[in-house]
């Protein structure tokens, strides 16, 4: 199996005790298996602190953490359906080259193509139907974008990043 052929899910917080109320809750409550650890991590200037990981590996317990938890952070999710469509979600690829692939899988992942509205608002549609998210509707959801940039290119003097097609 190639290094990106299972996806995982992985948190990484500071509190102990909250890694410990999920992990109490995801094995006695969800039966999920994982793997849990801790790390130092070092920050710049200030000190160390650890850093408490849990990580769930197994196939069967992400989809019963899609199933009973969800997934509500589109970037997520736009992995979670890249590797379903290809078997493999490669690290490090944006949520532009993702949405780019999910609307036309014959292109590149490496080469984003810029999408037509009718495209992203297609795929955000199937997004809601897969994973009950975003809670509003493609065209809703370009609307709030527009506004948005509205908003920053009068008060800031700049836009969101450029996902479609002018």
């Amino acid at each position: 199996m190639g290094p990106h052929k299972y996806p995982r899910i992985q948190i990484k917080i500071s509190a102990s005790r909250v890694i410990e109320h999920l992990a109490n809750y995801l094995r006695n409550e969800l039966g999920i298996l994982f793997i849990r650890r801790t790390e130092t991590v070092v920050h710049n200037g200030w000190g160390v602190s650890p850093q408490h990981i849990l990580q769930i590996s197994r196939s069967e317990d992400i989809e019963a953490w899609r199933e009973e938890i969800g997934f509500s952070n589109p970037s997520h999710i736009s992995r979670i359906m890249v590797h379903d469509l290809l078997g493999e979600c490669k690290p490090r690829t944006s949520i532009k080259h993702r949405l780019s692939l999910l609307c036309d899988p014959s292109q590149s992942i490496a080469t984003p193509n810029t999408m037509t509205c009718d495209e992203l608002v297609s795929l955000i549609n199937q997004m809601r139907k897969s994973f009950g998210f975003p809670r509003v509707g493609g065209s809703e959801l370009l609307q709030k974008i527009s506004e948005t940039n509205r908003r920053l290119d009068s008060t800031l003097g700049r836009k969101l990043p450029s996902l479609l097609d002018s």
